[in-house]
């Protein structure tokens, strides 16, 4: 007895995650549309998945990493964060598993380039920076 295997949406798949999750997918699937959409001169991210399904193999593979690496790309661009990107990263992998599009980042001949992360170095006030903080307060008075 074969059992039929009923498809699902998107939205139903990912419905049983938590809110915060849906969130960030979400606005993961709208970075990468409107990606879509300005890069790729009007076509739509199904457009997109289609071509990508198209490709076989390492075809794939290679294609695939051209358009996440040109995504990414385009996200700096267009002002966003090493941290904002790699979250949409690891997002977007449902939204291209659910188009039959595997993302396996150690298949890639080359890995996806990220800028490095900028990380401020935290340090105790001095008195100068407190007084400075604090003139607000004493111009008021």
């Amino acid at each position: 007895m074969k059992i039929k295997q009923q498809s699902k949406t998107f939205e139903e798949k990912v419905s049983k995650l938590s809110k915060k999750t849906r969130d960030n997918i979400n606005a993961s699937r709208h970075s990468f549309e409107k990606f879509c959409i300005e890069y790729y001169d009007g076509r739509k991210a199904d457009e997109i998945f289609e071509e990508l399904c198209l490709h076989k193999g390492n075809d794939q593979v290679e294609a695939l990493r051209d358009v996440l690496q040109n995504w990414i790309d385009w996200q700096y661009k267009n002002g966003s964060l090493t941290s904002t990107i790699q979250q949409y990263l690891s997002k977007i992998k449902r939204v291209f598993s659910h188009h039959g599009v595997r993302i396996h980042p150690e298949d890639f001949s080359e890995p996806l380039e990220f800028k490095p992360k900028i990380k401020e170095e935290l340090h105790q006030l001095t008195v100068k920076e407190i007084q400075i903080l604090d003139l607000p307060k004493a111009q008021k008075s």
